[in-house]
């Protein structure tokens, strides 16, 4: 019995263990969130507001810049969210896995603990259905051994005769 309650216990250490390190994989996650969140306020919107006056003013003048212009700006722009987006796909990817993981330990430690009781329960039955054989076994000896001396005896009252 103490072994399987010292079983449930290590099952328990472990899965603390395993909520400890995803809550900080958690906090990680965080602080690169707010860092991401830091990137995105810093990017240059006023210097692309800038360069796009500026570039309203040229193309005005020479249609060839202006196409040329928007095909690298656009060029930069979705690198930039390209990158962004590879990012926010692996924060979401790590935090659905530290959940699953989480879910998972919860209920295998779950199933382990119903297990035990179900065990429990069935050992209990089997005890008492083998004590009640037991008895009936040895009474049904005792009766055995009684016929037997019985017949001993008679067997041994005849001879004398």
């Amino acid at each position: 019995m103490s072994d399987n309650i010292n079983i449930l216990v290590k099952l328990f250490e472990t899965l603390k263990a395993s909520s400890d390190k995803n809550e900080d994989a958690t906090q990680q996650l965080i602080v690169q969130q707010l860092d991401l969140v830091g990137h995105i306020k810093n990017l240059p919107i006023d210097d692309l507001r800038e360069a796009l006056r500026e570039h309203a003013k040229d193309s005005a003048a020479d249609i060839d810049t202006c196409s040329e212009t928007v095909e690298n700006t656009s060029g930069d722009l979705m690198k930039e969210l390209k990158t962004i987006g590879n990012k926010v796909n692996k924060m979401i990817l790590i935090v659905v896995v530290a959940f699953s993981m989480l879910a998972g330990s919860y209920i295998f430690v779950r199933s382990i603990s119903d297990n035990e009781t179900t065990l429990r329960e069935w050992r209990e039955k089997i005890e008492t259905s083998q004590a009640s054989e037991h008895h009936k076994i040895a009474l049904e000896v005792i009766d055995e051994i009684k016929k037997e001396m019985h017949k001993l005896r008679e067997d041994d009252s005849e001879e004398d005769q």
